[in-house]
């Protein structure tokens, strides 16, 4: 049907650690739009809001976390998902106006729902396990991608995903407690948290002390 959602976007591709997709949120949620280009955030910055065409597209569970996707023919007549061509752009979405005040949810660690998928969020109170501290984002000089695990004093983990390519990859986690900003995701049964840079951390604050499921 030719049906269109209006979204902001919440995160780009502008920092490396998200590659070729936008986090897009409205009112009733956030999902992930995949699609096939680079330096996107050149076209679509945060704050953007977007129409984007729904008619053709396609939703998809990648390891649980749910994405807008095109899809192509392929020679044995079955459907193959990709992100939607550079060539396609202008057909799909359309940026209706920008810069409009974006503010995260703050949510606490019992309430990482799947609902919360693509949706700019705010966690307090928490810090880098000790066993993290000390190491960077991610394997920068390889190339590799990381999950460093977040504490929530209260009790509680997320993991922060951080992409190899990131500008940020090779710079070490900060050692104190406070609060961070970023997308929720998932990836099969871990609840994860990508940033757009490092300003979205803001961990000044003493360590939490006596807690046992800190100390890991």
């Amino acid at each position: 049907n030719n049906m269109s959602i209006e979204v902001v976007v919440v995160a780009n591709d502008e920092s490396n650690n998200l590659y070729k997709s936008l986090a897009v949120q409205d009112s009733s949620g956030g999902i992930i739009l995949v699609l096939d280009g680079v330096s996107l955030y050149q076209s679509y910055p945060i704050g953007a809001v977007l129409r984007i065409q729904l008619k053709d597209l396609i939703l998809t569970d990648y390891r649980r976390m749910i994405q807008i996707v095109a899809a192509i023919d392929t020679t044995t007549g079955s459907l193959q998902t990709t992100g939607i061509p550079s060539s396609l752009f202008s057909q799909y979405i359309k940026v209706v106006k920008d810069q409009p005040v974006i503010s995260p949810i703050i949510v606490g660690a019992k309430n990482l729902h799947d609902s919360l998928q693509g949706r700019l969020i705010k966690i307090t109170n928490v810090e880098f396990a000790s066993a993290d501290t000390g190491l960077t984002y991610a394997d920068k000089k390889n190339k590799i991608g990381a999950s460093r695990a977040l504490k929530f004093c209260t009790g509680g983990t997320i993991y922060l995903r951080t992409n190899g390519y990131a500008d940020f990859a090779g710079i070490k986690l900060p050692g104190g407690n406070g609060e961070v900003v970023g997308v929720y995701s998932v990836y099969n049964t871990e609840k994860q948290l990508f940033i757009r840079d490092t300003s979205d951390i803001l961990l000044k604050n003493k360590r939490c002390t006596g807690a046992a499921w800190l100390k890991n």
